[in-house]
């Protein structure tokens, strides 16, 4: 069977002539809405034996958030929204200097996707032989969090 859509009169869309929005206007919308924050309640992960716990909400389900997302490769992983995640895999090999203002752009353009979160600030780094540990400071709606990650290069 063939679908067609043709522009009637006055731009009005129509299927086989027939109209598919109302002609009339009188319709009555319905502006009396509020917005409402989304609650922050998520599972409780414990990561170091791969179960769900139970359910964390305000500044310790920001907490599992943040090491989600600085913990997973942006781009590898179809599940996940390009958004998601930081690219880490691609400084392995850079020169130190280029690699820690790299480290901090990226963890700060990581996270602002969230928005219980307000800023980060305070990086502090710690040079070894294949890897850089930055730490930082997340400050939230929540409170302040302090974070850390060590990233190979």
């Amino acid at each position: 069977m063939f679908w067609w859509t043709e522009v009637c009169y006055f731009g009005t869309l129509c299927l086989g002539g027939v109209f598919l929005l109302p002609e009339n206007s009188n319709i009555i919308f319905n502006n009396n809405y509020s917005e409402s924050e989304m609650s922050s309640k998520t599972y409780s992960v414990d990561f170091l034996k791969n179960r769900i716990v139970g359910e964390k909400d305000g500044i310790e389900a920001l907490k599992d958030t943040i090491f989600k997302i600085i913990n997973t490769e942006r781009y590898k992983y179809d599940i996940y929204d390009w958004n998601y995640g930081v690219e880490f895999s691609d400084i392995i090999g850079m020169d130190r200097k280029l690699a820690v203002t790299e480290i901090e752009n990226r963890i700060k353009d990581a996270l602002s996707i969230d928005e219980r979160i307000k800023n980060i600030s305070d990086f502090q780094f710690v040079e070894n032989k294949n890897s850089i540990e930055v730490s930082f400071t997340v400050e939230s709606i929540f409170g302040n969090i302090r974070e850390s990650k060590e990233v190979s290069i």
